[in-house]
């Protein structure tokens, strides 16, 4: 890679029925050697370079802007969002979300068709902005355990 440009990274995505997709899940991982694969929906199973995830983009992000992880609100609705959700300050799920990340959640919010996640934001953003530079209920203040 160029100097300052990352190495491209690969991504690979096993789909079908959900049923199919659950069955194959196991053999997938098996067969992996230097990658980490996740579910992304319940008819998806992914397989990235086990340095790419959506953790480590938003660790990239975070350290680019100074700004420390237990600062962070992060949504998530899919196994493939677990890291980024556990390295948040406050982490939130829509209702219909997956087993793994409704569990994480700090909060779990309405389901997508309800726009459950742009709810809390506009939520939150009228709080923030009603309260000023006072302490808000939902503001991260540090990271989680």
């Amino acid at each position: 890679a160029a100097a300052g440009v990352a190495a491209p990274r690969w991504k690979a995505r096993l789909g079908g029925a959900s049923a199919a997709v659950e069955r194959a899940d196991a053999d997938v991982r098996a067969g992996l050697s230097g990658a980490t694969a996740s579910r992304s929906m319940r008819e998806f199973v992914e397989a990235t370079a086990a340095d790419a995830s959506k953790e480590r983009a938003l660790e990239a992000v975070l350290e680019r802007l100074g700004v420390a992880p237990g600062q962070v609100i992060a949504a998530g609705d899919a196994d493939n969002d677990l890291g980024m959700l556990r390295m948040a300050g406050f982490a939130i799920a829509p209702g219909d979300a997956m087993a793994g990340p409704r569990a994480e959640a700090d909060l779990v919010v309405g389901p997508h068709d309800a726009d459950g996640v742009a709810e809390f934001i506009e939520d939150f953003l009228d709080d923030l902005f009603r309260q000023g530079t006072e302490e808000h209920p939902w503001r991260p203040t540090s990271a989680r355990p």
